[in-house]
């Protein structure tokens, strides 16, 4: 892992005991008890609804012998639960959500981890959602090599009146085993690059918005582009996702996303509620595959 990239005086500060570092957003601390009960953690998994996290944690202990579930005590901004090794946590919508949910996650594994980057890069990550698909029918489940801005550059950030360029590729290892986890599966898994927003309308060159600032020819133009350098589903975090774990260097980390619609088609998600909600499955069905392989 890159040790000039982890902010460790801080983090040491509060290993030691010298300071405590508050975990704001999820309710703990990095003194806390609850720290303890995740000495196990193989695994971080983030989507972005509470309802869907709570759904999965609860799937992923009956998958483990209804494993006990720990749910942390503040919930307002995110749900947390920590169940047979793995963690799961919302992150809301958009990358500014996110970012707060993977930079304390982020302390938190260094904090159960003892600060071990050997123990901490063993842990494998990954962001599963829905999203927007290009070429491909609804039900698609994509599998991320790369993440961009709809820009199709990388991730980045303006520090302290600097530009800050990410990098925003996933580990080919990852991709490759998750894929062959689910080959037997009846879902059209992909592998392919990613382009994540920040709004569902504008940003994502949607033209049914309230505000709409491109036209239905510019839109396709883009999507078109799009399509030619490899995109094949559009949504709005995972761009931050492979860029802050990469700053970090963790090597295994994945973003597993099923498709509602395809943007060639038009910009209108107008499945049936129950086809949604199949869809979701479809992405989460080749996370579980994943990880009863690593598990």
């Amino acid at each position: 892992m890159k040790l000039e990239n982890i902010n460790r005086a801080q983090l040491d500060s509060a290993l030691n005991g010298e300071t405590v570092d508050y975990l704001y957003h999820f309710g703990v601390c990095s003194s806390d008890n609850v720290l303890k009960d995740l000495k196990g953690l193989k695994a971080i998994v983030m989507a972005g609804s509470a309802d869907r996290i709570e759904r999965m944690a609860q799937t992923w202990s009956q998958k483990n012998n209804k494993a006990k579930i720990l749910k942390f005590p503040k919930d307002e901004r995110f749900s947390v639960y920590y169940t047979g090794g793995v963690l799961f946590s919302s992150h809301g919508m958009g990358m500014p959500s996110i970012s707060i949910a993977v930079q304390e996650l982020m302390k938190l594994v260094y904090f159960v981890k003892r600060g071990d980057l050997t123990e901490m890069d063993k842990v494998f990550w990954c962001r599963v959602g829905t999203s927007g698909g290009v070429g491909l029918l609804p039900g698609s489940v994509v599998v991320t090599t790369e993440s961009l801005l709809p820009d199709f550059k990388p991730y980045r950030l303006f520090v302290a009146g600097k530009e800050h360029f990410f990098d925003s590729k996933f580990p080919e290892k990852c991709i490759d085993e998750i894929i062959k986890a689910s080959s037997k599966e009846k879902i059209n898994t992909v592998r392919g690059k990613t382009i994540g927003a920040n709004s569902f309308y504008i940003e994502q060159n949607r033209v049914d918005g309230a505000i709409a600032l491109c036209t239905e020819k510019e839109k396709m133009d883009w999507l078109k582009k799009a399509e030619s350098l490899g995109v094949k589903n559009i949504e709005m975090e995972t761009p931050l996702v492979s860029g802050f774990l990469n700053h970090w260097g963790f090597s295994n980390f994945a973003a597993i996303c099923c498709t509602l619609l395809n943007r060639l088609n038009g910009d209108q998600i107008n499945s049936t509620h129950e086809e949604l909600e199949n869809y979701s499955v479809n992405a989460e069905t080749v996370l579980w595959n994943y990880l009863e392989k690593i598990k």
